[in-house]
C-alpha cells in the first residue's frame, strides 16, 4: 500500500522520471520497497536519517513517502539523462543525500 501510495506521489512529483523509468521497464515499486523496508537506512549520513526517523513517528509513515518522492523529483534530471536500465538501478539504488 505505501510502495503504491510513494509512486502515486512519484508519478505527480517528478512525471519526468515516472515516464522515463516506464519507457524503458523499470519498476519504480521494486526500488521503493526496498526504500520502505529500510526506512531510508542507506540514503543519508546517521544524524539526518535520525532526524527523518523523529519526522516519521510525529508524522507517521507519510513522511518517509514524501521524502522518497522529494528525493526522486531531486534526481529526476539525472533518471532522464540515462539510456541504461543498469545505469537507472544504480542512481536509484544508490542514491544518497549529502547533508
Amino acid at each position: 500500500m505505501c510502495a503504491q501510495v510513494c509512486e502515486d506521489l512519484i508519478r505527480k512529483c517528478a512525471t519526468k522520471a515516472a515516464d522515463h523509468m516506464d519507457s524503458i521497464g523499470f519498476p519504480v515499486q521494486i526500488r521503493i520497497t526496498g526504500w520502505l523496508a529500510t526506512m531510508g537506512l542507506h540514503l543519508m549520513p546517521l544524524p539526518q536519517l535520525l532526524t527523518l526517523w523523529d519526522w516519521m513517528i510525529v508524522v507517521g509513515p507519510s513522511a518517509l513517502i514524501v521524502f522518497i518522492g522529494a528525493l526522486v523529483e531531486s534526481l529526476e534530471p539525472e533518471i532522464c539523462r540515462c539510456r541504461d536500465f543498469q545505469v537507472r538501478v544504480d542512481i536509484i539504488g544508490h542514491a544518497r543525500i549529502n547533508m
